[in-house]
Formats: structure tokens, sequence, C-alpha cells
């Protein structure tokens, strides 16, 4: 059985890659396309993926007590994020909740998805219309659930067996500032370094940093790209379909370009 999966997976939107110019129009794949038109792209998109997940709950959850549970903890932390208040009152977050567990009474997939599709519309609706105020929570309340310590608005951080590793939360709507984000986090953490003289090594294994575009930003952030050791690609990636690499540096490298400022 797999594990619950983030309710922001449901709603994630389509990655579609825009830029705003000058004048203010949208570009997609080169072609000027209107607000009101990037947002049904969105919605269509989140619908899909709402429908793709309802199918992965209706198979592994056969009793609409264990299809309500999975749905609620994936549901839960969402409707209690800091910041969602400012977009759902305490009565639609009820009503969210309430029309989830209806959802879960359907006897067939096709009712199942559905249903659960209109009890999460409002948050749906949220993602299309005020799309970076839902990544800011979204970002907050990932860095929460993962237990990481929070560095700026989309990275934080963890340390463990001696090393020191960042961490990047949603950031779609923030891409073109990702860059400096990391930037700041690695100045802001040096202080951690300093302080922890068990933290030998800055970095870790991402299948972010087996792409061109995070591999590149990190060799120019000071990082060395390396492939991930058998030992921890077993413990940490096992199964897993994507390729990953490692992007690190020690502990003398990182303080001699981070400690200083």
């Amino acid at each position: 059985m797999r594990g619950p999966v983030p309710l922001y997976d449901i709603l994630e939107h389509l990655v579609i890659r825009l830029k705003i110019r000058n004048n203010g129009c949208i570009m997609v794949n080169s072609r000027e396309v209107s607000e009101d038109s990037l947002r049904e792209a969105r919605r269509f998109e989140m619908q899909q993926k709402a429908d793709a997940i309802a199918a992965r709950i209706f198979a592994d959850h056969h009793t609409p007590d264990e299809r309500h549970q999975a749905i609620m903890e994936m549901l839960e932390p969402a409707l209690c994020a800091r910041g969602m208040g400012a977009f759902l009152t305490e009565d639609a977050a009820e009503a969210i909740r309430s029309r989830t567990k209806e959802a879960c009474e359907q006897e067939t997939e096709e009712g199942f998805s559905a249903a659960l599709k209109q009890a999460v519309a409002p948050f749906i609706e949220i993602k299309v219309t005020h799309p970076k105020d839902f990544e800011d929570i979204e970002a907050v309340e990932t860095m929460e659930r993962q237990g990481f310590t929070p560095v700026n608005k989309r990275i934080s951080y963890n340390v463990g067996g001696g090393q020191l590793q960042l961490h990047l939360a949603p950031s779609f709507e923030v891409k073109d500032e990702i860059e400096a984000l990391y930037e700041d986090a690695l100045y802001r953490v040096a202080e951690v370094v300093k302080g922890n003289p068990d933290i030998t090594r800055i970095g870790g294994s991402s299948w972010l940093n087996a792409t061109k575009t995070y591999s590149a930003m990190k060799e120019r952030l000071g990082f060395t790209i390396a492939d991930t050791s058998p030992e921890v690609l077993e413990e940490h990636f096992q199964g897993k379909d994507r390729p990953v690499k490692d992007a690190f540096m020690s502990r003398e490298d990182f303080l001699a370009r981070y400690g200083n400022k």
C-alpha cells in the first residue's frame, strides 16, 4: 500500500513554462495567451491530476473509512495551514471536510472521483486565481511537515551524519528567484556551520541535481556535482526511477566562500 500523497500533489498545476513580458502579456511556448486561458489550463490540469489521485486512493483503500482516513491525512494539514484562513472561512473548511466524508461513501471509482473533486474545488480555485499566495502557503506547510528548519521563503535545511543539506519547497511561482534564494540560504546557514564543528559537508543527493538547470546553478554556487554513492542510493532512493546526483562542498570550501559576510 502506498503512503499518503500530500494534498498539494493533487492540486499541482500544469507545469507551463511561462514568461511575463514588459507589456504584461503571458507567453506559453512562445505564444501569447490570456489570463483566462491560462486559468482554464491550470484548472483542467488540476482536475486531471485529481482524477489520477482519486483512482489511486480508490484502488489502494477498499472501505469508506480507509479512504476517508487516507484523504484526511492529506487534507487536514492544508485546511489548518498557516495563511489558509485568508482564503477559507472555518465554515468553508468544515464544508470541505463534510463533503470529503460523503465522497468516500461512493461505491464506484467514477462517483468517488467526481465527488472528491467537488469537495476540494475550493482549493483548486484558490490555486487557479491566487497561484503565488497558494504556493507561499504550500511552501510553509511543506517545510513544517518535513520537519526541516526554514531559512527563507522557499529553502529549509536539516543536519545529520555530519552533513547540512538544503531543501527546496514548491517554487514554480518564484522560479526566477531560486538561485538568489539558494545563495541567500547559504550565507544564512554559515552561522549554523560555524557553530557546529561536526558539520564537515554541505550538500546532499537529489534528482534536481541531475537536471541541467539545477546542476549548473549548484556549480555556480560552488558545489561539486558527482555520482551519488551506492549506500545513499540504497538507503534513500531505492525504487525511484529518476536519476540522482550528489552536490556538495567541504566545510572549508563552504566557509571560505560564505562564512565571511
